[in-house]
This record gives structure tokens, C-alpha cells and sequence, in this order.
């Protein structure tokens, strides 16, 4: 199964992002891994020793593969430290769809970022927006914002909350995708 992936895009460098990743890459051939250019020195010299695999480091955007990019690093506030953070963009043709990790720098500044270097609107926007521990206020906010930006679909997942995903759902309603395994968009 896994002798077909030839690319591989971290979004950011947290545990629960990059566990396994050295399993995973010792089972496939002529990998080609994106990371941030951010990541800790140590963590690429790791990847380093690693057979097959081709380490790019993200700053700016680039074509992954044919109508799939990464805008580059977007960086922000997480627990006061800064921190980067790179998505997936598959690029529809008229519009864009936004694949996240947990959206640290704040995942309205991501999409205001992937819109201002792709000039296209968002269709979908799916993954983790890390608002959990947010105030329902907060989160409102975030909605009214995302709203505003059009985003078209949204599918939240695994770090956003169940407070925001509840407030995606009653905002944008059949709009709304459920994440669960095995969807195909």
C-alpha cells in the first residue's frame, strides 16, 4: 500500500504529526519529505540518515506535484513561541482546496495567507484548527471571519473542538463535510 507514495508533507513538527514518520519512511523508496525550513536541525538530521528519501525544506510556496502545492511556512503565536506551519493546497481551477495539520498561526491567517498567494477562493477547507480551548466567543469569531473570507465547505477534524465543530455545523450547515476514514472528496 504505501509503495505508491512518493511524496510526503509535514505540516508542522509536533509529535502527533511526525510519530511514525521514520517506520513509515524506512517501508517506502525515493521519498520525496517537505518541511518547514523551521524545523529543528535535529529533527532533519534524523530524516537524514534515513535510506530514499530527498529532504525539502519549505520556505516559499511550491508545486508538490501537478495542481498540488504548499503556499510555504506561515508562521504565528502558539503557546508563546513562535511556530511555522505549512498546509496542502490542491488547486481546482477556479477555486482551491485547503488541507490543514492543526492551523497554530491561527488558521484565519492561513487561509488569508493561501488567498493572498494564490489570488482563488477556498472551496474546501478541511483538518485541524486547534480550537479547543478557545472561548465560544473566540471561536464565533473565527467562524464570522471564515465566513466572510467565503470559504465554500469546511470539514473540521481532529484538534478544532467540539465547541467549534458544533458552530461550523450550525454556521454552514450543508456545507458542512463530517471528517471520518475512508472519505473521498
Amino acid at each position: 500500500m504505501l509503495k505508491g507514495v512518493r511524496h510526503i508533507v509535514l505540516s508542522h513538527e509536533h509529535w502527533d504529526h511526525v510519530g511514525g514518520l521514520d517506520e513509515m519512511l524506512r517501508s517506502c523508496k525515493d521519498i520525496k519529505l517537505y518541511v518547514c525550513k523551521s524545523f529543528s536541525r535535529e529533527f532533519k538530521e534524523k530524516l537524514k540518515n534515513i535510506r530514499s528519501i530527498e529532504i525539502i525544506e519549505v520556505n516559499g510556496p511550491i508545486q508538490i506535484a501537478p495542481g498540488v502545492f504548499s503556499p510555504g511556512e506561515i508562521s504565528g503565536i502558539y503557546a508563546n513561541k513562535p511556530i511555522t506551519e505549512q498546509c496542502l493546497i490542491v488547486d481546482r481551477g477556479e477555486d482551491l482546496d485547503m488541507l490543514v495539520g492543526c492551523c497554530h498561526p491561527g488558521v484565519d491567517r492561513m487561509i488569508f495567507r493561501v488567498i493572498e498567494i494564490f489570488g482563488k477562493p477556498i472551496r474546501l477547507l478541511a483538518g485541524g484548527f486547534h480550537l479547543m480551548e478557545k472561548r465560544y466567543e473566540e471561536i464565533s469569531h473565527l467562524v464570522n471571519e471564515i465566513e466572510k473570507m467565503e470559504v465554500k465547505m469546511i470539514m473540521p477534524c481532529h484538534c478544532t473542538g467540539k465547541k467549534a465543530v458544533e458552530l461550523f455545523l450550525e454556521r454552514f450547515q450543508n456545507r458542512f463535510i463530517t471528517a471520518r476514514v475512508g472519505l473521498e472528496l
